[in-house]
């Protein structure tokens, strides 16, 4: 079963332009007060707010730590808690590539793909993607597909709960609605296209040692 993992990060959109520094602390003041705010993206690059100005100055006058250095907590935080959620999504990649390997991918695919909702366990579907363009796994050209195998599986399980097929109101229909009937697929069912044997690789790396 899929752990569920009740982490959640503000909205943003990979597309916003940087925040100015006023909107920089008022990040930071805010995440030290217990709330978030949207502009996640100045946790990722805490760089170059040394200079509170006076709105903020009294927050951080007493600290002889500078701004950026004690912002990097928040930085380093964020991209191992993402990291973390990427590794434990896509399990199968990482034990078939090892800790180094995939802690480095999922780091690298954290830095330029943002959570674009709260629930992280729908954080993580570009990931095959990603891996397809990522240089250093070009020698394991099924990972992509093994990877979105995973992702099949773990969206399945998140996805939203259906009624199954009932056969006894289909025996109530009439005869003359047949014509007009039209059937859906449940919202966990999930089609993975591949010319590699990606289900018997996962299972080859899920299996005990």
């Amino acid at each position: 079963p899929v752990t569920q993992r009740p982490l959640y990060y503000p909205q943003v959109d990979e597309r916003t332009p940087a925040v100015t520094q006023t909107e920089q602390l008022r990040s930071l003041a805010q995440l030290t007060g217990g709330a978030y705010d949207p502009d996640y993206e100045t946790l990722l690059d805490p760089a170059g707010i040394d200079d509170p100005g006076n709105e903020y100055a009294a927050l951080f006058q007493k600290s002889p730590i500078a701004l950026s250095d004690r912002f990097g907590v928040y930085q380093n935080n964020v991209l191992k808690s993402l990291t973390d959620v990427i590794t434990a999504t896509y399990a199968a990649t990482h034990k078939l590539v090892g800790d180094e390997f995939m802690h480095a991918m999922a780091r690298a695919f954290v830095k330029t793909h943002l959570p674009q909702e709260g629930n992280l366990n729908r954080y993580g579907g570009q990931f095959p993607a990603f891996i397809e363009k990522f240089a250093p796994a070009g020698k394991l050209p099924y990972l992509p597909d093994l990877a979105r195998l995973e992702w099949a599986c773990h969206s399945a399980y998140y996805a939203r709960d259906d009624e199954t097929l009932n056969i006894s109101s289909l025996e109530n229909l009439p005869e003359d609605s047949f014509d007009h009937l039209c059937f859906t697929l449940r919202h966990a069912v999930r089609l993975v296209p591949s010319r590699w044997p990606v289900d018997k690789i996962r299972r080859y790396s899920t299996q005990d040692d």
